[in-house]
């Protein structure tokens, strides 16, 4: 039989030392699941879990994530919660809104990685498994209490504290009030951590409804990663709008090059940092258009790339009928943004009053009638995004050649001075 020395492997010698730094204690924690389980945890795999990880090993006491589904995104915030309890025998709580998820969570997440790191539970009370709260004593003394929020919509009771604590799930909260109460919890520690995480659930652009972990995201950093393209090295940020989702291909905002999904995931492992605000609040987001691993679509492993369009083609077919949800989804799940039906994705008004007009003419869209004496170029100047119309015209009349429009940046986020320079830039090169 292996002795426990044997069991907790590298853990233990890392315990020996007096230091041990976030990325370092990340290397020796045995994936209890997935396509890697048993293996150890490799943080360099994702550059935006291992900026995370950095972050924290360089002093960041308040964290929030806002991430895709099923990226590996709980994971990065897990460990240092852990770290907290094993290596530096402290308290840790971990927090969710309701009882069924943080029982869920305790199943097949939190359970299976303490039980490899030497932890040991109560076997009855509220301790236990059949309790209402979950607490593993780890063998540096250490412990890590797991909470459901109570009748006054908070984590637990009041009087537990602790030195760092995970929030799970935050769009599920009831508001961020509650959250700011939670924090409470470690005004008496020396080395305070709080780690928010969530994937986007709600679709309120504003007032109380808004996504609570879209919030809390502006509140700090804004992280982002950066890629260098695979064709012209310019390093950019992975956005939606640069995906040509007939091609399949990415649209590098510099060289306008082509970039398939074997080049994407070539450039995924040289990304770098971008802080969009100054602040000691770290916060970062990253898309499902970040992640390295491929994507479970339909029963089948496919391409990121692949599978993204294919889902984004299969929403927007599902709209023509009034039925949102797939695409909703598609917008939080993978995207980390708010869903908002009048966003510019959605076939409006003036572009169908165009295109029945171009399906009536005597000539192709792109095309100047040979009478036409002049060109005008159109541009309605937007927030976000730039809309152009050229019209050709004689003495009398006037024809529709063509139209479109340029998104400026992301749907989420406020354009820069440089980034409305750019698209007007690009305007001109259409003119």
């Amino acid at each position: 039989m292996s002795s426990a020395k044997d069991l907790l492997g590298p853990a233990l010698s890392i315990l020996q030392r007096k230091t041990v730094g976030v990325m370092e204690y990340a290397s020796t924690v045995e994936l209890p699941d997935g396509d890697f389980a048993g293996t150890l945890y490799d943080p360099s795999m994702h550059q935006a879990q291992e900026c995370i990880l950095r972050a924290l090993d360089a002093g960041a006491g308040w964290v929030a994530i806002l991430k895709p589904v099923q990226d590996g995104g709980s994971l990065a915030s897990f460990i240092p919660i852990m770290r907290r309890a094993h290596a530096m025998g402290q308290t840790a709580i971990i927090a969710y809104p309701t009882m069924d998820s943080a029982k869920d969570a305790w199943t097949k997440k939190v359970w299976p990685m303490l039980e490899r790191q030497g932890g040991t539970q109560p076997k009855s009370g509220g301790g236990s498994r059949g309790g209402a709260a979950r607490v593993v004593t780890l063998p540096s003394g250490g412990s890590i209490i797991l909470r459901a929020a109570g009748g006054r919509q908070e984590s637990g009771q009041a009087s537990v504290t602790a030195d760092a604590m995970l929030v799970d799930e935050v769009d599920d909260w009831a508001d961020l009030r509650v959250l700011r109460l939670i924090e409470r919890r470690l005004s008496r520690s020396r080395e305070p951590l709080i780690i928010y995480i969530s994937t986007c659930k709600r679709d309120a652009t504003d007032g109380v409804e808004r996504s609570r972990i879209v919030r809390l995201y502006e509140q700090g950093t804004q992280t982002r990663m950066h890629y260098p393209c695979a064709l012209c090295g310019a390093f950019f940020a992975l956005e939606w709008e640069l995906v040509d989702v007939e091609a399949e291909r990415i649209t590098c905002p510099h060289c306008t090059g082509k970039i398939d999904d074997s080049h994407r995931v070539a450039m995924l492992k040289h990304g770098k940092r971008v802080d969009a605000v100054k602040t000691h609040k770290f916060s970062i987001k990253w898309t499902a258009l970040e992640s390295p691993f491929p994507m479970l679509l339909d029963g089948r492993r496919l391409p990121v790339l692949t599978a993204l369009c294919a889902e984004y083609r299969q929403g927007m077919d599902s709209t023509a009928s009034g039925d949102h949800g797939l695409i909703r989804q598609f917008y939080r799940d993978r995207l980390c943004r708010p869903y908002v039906q009048d966003d510019s994705d959605r076939p409006d008004l003036v572009e169908s009053l165009l295109l029945d007009v171009a399906s009536r003419a005597t000539y192709q869209r792109g095309q100047v009638p040979s009478e036409a004496e002049g060109l005008v170029f159109v541009v309605d100047v937007q927030l976000r995004r730039h809309y152009w119309l050229v019209l050709a015209y004689d003495g009398d009349s006037w024809w529709i050649v063509d139209w479109g429009r340029d998104s400026i940046c992301g749907d989420m986020e406020q354009p820069t001075d440089e980034q409305r320079a750019e698209g007007l830039e690009r305007l001109d090169a259409i003119a």
